[in-house]
């Protein structure tokens, strides 16, 4: 299992859980006939299966493998909402959660086989191993952040930084204070997750940047003194984690910003990554129970560190940019954005077939490199910005009276944006779509004009592709508007 820091985003509450039976049955107006949207794709390598892919307006949040084997994904819609369920021919076949824009879907097994989920701020689903799912909320006490399962079966859930809700077979069995003292940083924790522990404890895993430091938590609600992976003097940032069987957990984190460490609480040692990976980015950390070894991946990477008993050892992924869930009997499986390949867990050390991780190009041909740009062809034609493969494109405009990125205290007459918008094209060849600015923002430039100010068009833009690998732009010059 890996598990990643849940970004702080304030969702929309009250969501609605039901069961959709029947594949015919999926005319949602949030997830429109997933099943008719996925498509499969032979992958290349005996050790690998079929690859899933869905479109680029579907992301994964989550993948867990359930306590029968079974892998489970959450997928959530760019339109709203989300579905969580075991993943049957290509698609998640379960509780469809119609949650507005704001769906989290991070999973947590439960020993029926079943999934519980968070899916808001305040919300949980408790879903059975057919798929068929209940909501469990509002919870009160904070913004849940994160789960485990306990040596019990139940799920512990921080609610806040100060809260933790226990959830049993039958529901919400209690809730209990959780409070950590201030750290070097002077707070009590700017993001806490949690990660089931040896005897019955719990792991708390403070992950305030520069300031991360663990816990145990015990069945009668004891706080551990905290440990810090790197020694209090030194910064050190968690950014993953990975429980083991036995209880002890694997910590993923930088002792400064360049040197990336994986450290194995209570028992040790500390390894060091190789310097590459830690130039690359060190983000998850998945643990292998055919080896004991600990899978780290990279951002935007085809590689990955295998730490073993006896060092570290650079591989090579089938998948760019993955996370890998390991199950319990040789099963894995490689997932980013879009994207999962089951593979052999055995197999995937020896994996020598091809992978590319390239970042899609990314430009905005009516800000860059020219000295005018007619608001009349903006007002006619919109904003052209281009991506070298399918992407999800964010994009921001300033109008501004600097000329270029290097103006002190430039003066912002409007901002527009961010505007999202999905080139669908070909993954090969070069995607185009224009950008339209609302008509309000376009009569406030005009007026500007009128009284003959000097306006400029600020513009940057971020692409993500299927694979979840990002590009972003932000031209150095600014090009004048003109009438």
């Amino acid at each position: 299992m890996a598990r990643r820091r849940r970004d702080r985003t304030v969702a929309r509450r009250g969501p609605i859980l039901r069961r959709v039976s029947t594949r015919r049955a999926r005319a949602l107006p949030t997830i429109a006939c997933l099943a008719c949207l996925l498509a499969l794709v032979p992958a290349a390598g005996a050790a690998t299966g079929p690859l899933v892919a869905l479109p680029l307006s579907y992301a994964i949040t989550d993948m867990e493998v359930s306590s029968a084997g079974t892998p489970w994904l959450s997928v959530a819609s760019q339109s709203g909402g989300g579905e969580i369920g075991p993943l049957v021919d290509g698609f998640p076949d379960g509780t469809v959660v119609n949650n507005g824009p704001d769906f989290f879907g991070l999973m947590y097994p439960k020993p029926d086989g079943g999934m519980w989920a968070i899916t808001s701020d305040d919300t949980l689903a408790d879903i059975n191993a057919g798929g068929a799912g209940e909501p469990l909320g509002p919870i009160t006490g904070g913004f849940l952040s994160g789960g485990a399962v306990n040596a019990q079966g139940d799920l512990e859930v921080l609610a806040g930084s100060n809260s933790l809700v226990t959830v049993g077979s039958a529901g919400i069995v209690g809730t209990q204070a959780l409070t950590l003292p201030s750290n070097s940083c002077n707070n009590a924790g700017d993001g806490v997750a949690l990660a089931d522990g040896m005897g019955g404890s719990t792991w708390v895993i403070d992950v305030s940047p520069r300031c991360s430091r663990v816990f145990q938590l015990s069945a009668t609600g004891t706080l551990s003194p905290p440990e810090y992976p790197s020694g209090p003097q030194v910064a050190y940032a968690i950014t993953a984690f990975a429980p083991a069987p036995d209880g002890s957990l694997w910590v993923l984190g930088y002792y400064t910003d360049k040197e990336a460490v994986l450290e194995h609480l209570p028992f040790g040692p500390t390894t060091v990554l190789p310097a590459a990976a830690s130039a690359q980015g060190a983000v998850g950390a998945s643990y292998d129970p055919l080896d004991g070894s600990v899978w780290v991946t990279l951002a935007g990477s085809c590689q990955a560190v295998q730490v073993t008993a006896t060092g570290t050892i650079m591989r090579t992924l089938p998948l760019p940019n993955a996370t890998i869930a390991f199950g319990q009997s040789g099963q894995a499986w490689l997932w980013n954005r879009t994207k999962v390949l089951p593979v052999s867990a055995a197999a995937l050390p020896g994996y020598t077939g091809s992978c590319s991780a390239h970042r899609p190009v990314l430009r905005i041909p009516d800000a860059a490199g020219r000295k005018t740009v007619s608001l009349a062809a903006i007002r006619r034609d919109g904003i052209e910005i281009q991506a070298s493969r399918d992407a999800i494109i964010n994009a921001v405009f300033s109008i501004t009276d600097a000329r270029d990125a290097s103006a002190k205290n430039p003066r912002v007459y409007a901002t527009i944006g961010p505007q999202t918008t999905t080139l669908n094209g070909s993954e090969s060849q070069t995607a185009t779509v224009r950008v339209r600015l609302p008509a309000k923002a376009v009569e406030d430039v005009e007026k500007l004009l009128e009284e003959h100010k000097a306006v400029y068009l600020q513009a940057l833009s971020l692409a993500v592709d299927a694979n979840g690998i990002k590009a972003y732009v932000a031209p150095s010059t600014f090009p004048r508007i003109a009438p």
